[in-house]
């Protein structure tokens, strides 16, 4: 839908002849938003882009099925990100860790978060974990094996972590996790998105900061 001008304008129409004034955000994949339209989004009530990067190394992308382009992929997320704070929109960048996943990697696509960072509003960062009855999940294992990963444990039945890569265990990419959570996101950013749609209306900061208190060790950003 993002992709059409006309369901754009429409929008914006219908928002103009009913006198309303909402604001609403979205979950977009990097290749689902064209930059052209960017600037009409805004005017139709678009605040917040959930945008799914998921990876800024062009092997990763690969081996997720994200691309068969990674140059291309990343420039247009780039522009995506440019443009959307040119218009006062704010991003989050989703990033996935993989099958695969080392330092290297990770390395990479911070450094591609750095270029943005002034762009962004937070970085919402997490290993990948398969869902699914034993039996049901052998042919994706497969896959992920064929890239590095191997299970870690099943805390329960249907739900298996991975260790990603021999140097990357399943402890090891939840605290990378945090880590870069941490570097991208602060505390006022984090609250700004959960308060947009998910946290409850009367929910203040100041309980929120309070909250965080009890849960320092856990939290994703500063």
């Amino acid at each position: 839908m993002l992709q059409k001008k006309t369901w754009i304008d429409q929008l914006i129409i219908r928002k103009s002849e009913s006198e309303q004034n909402f604001k609403w955000r979205t979950e977009a994949r990097v290749d689902s938003l064209r930059v052209p339209h960017i600037a009409n989004l805004k005017k139709s009530g678009l605040e917040v882009i959930d945008l799914g990067l998921e990876s800024a190394d062009f092997n990763q992308l690969i081996n997720m099925n994200k691309t068969k382009k990674p140059e291309k992929y990343l420039s247009q997320a780039s522009k995506i990100i440019e443009e959307a704070h040119k218009h006062d929109i704010k991003v989050k960048v989703n990033i996935l860790l993989f099958a695969g996943e080392t330092e290297d990697s990770i390395n990479t696509t911070m450094n591609w978060l750095d270029k943005h960072q002034e762009a962004i509003t937070g970085v919402s960062v997490g290993p990948v974990i398969v869902f699914g009855w034993p039996e049901k999940i052998t042919p994706y294992m497969r896959e992920l094996n064929k890239h590095g990963a191997s299970i870690s444990h099943q805390p329960i039945k249907g739900i298996t972590h991975l260790d990603l890569s021999s140097t990357m265990d399943f402890k090891y990419s939840n605290e990378i996790s945090k880590a870069i959570g941490k570097k991208y996101t602060t505390a006022d950013d984090y609250f700004f998105l959960k308060s947009f749609s998910y946290f409850s209306r009367d929910y203040t900061y100041e309980q929120f900061i309070t909250d965080c208190e009890n849960i320092k060790e856990q939290v994703n950003f500063t």
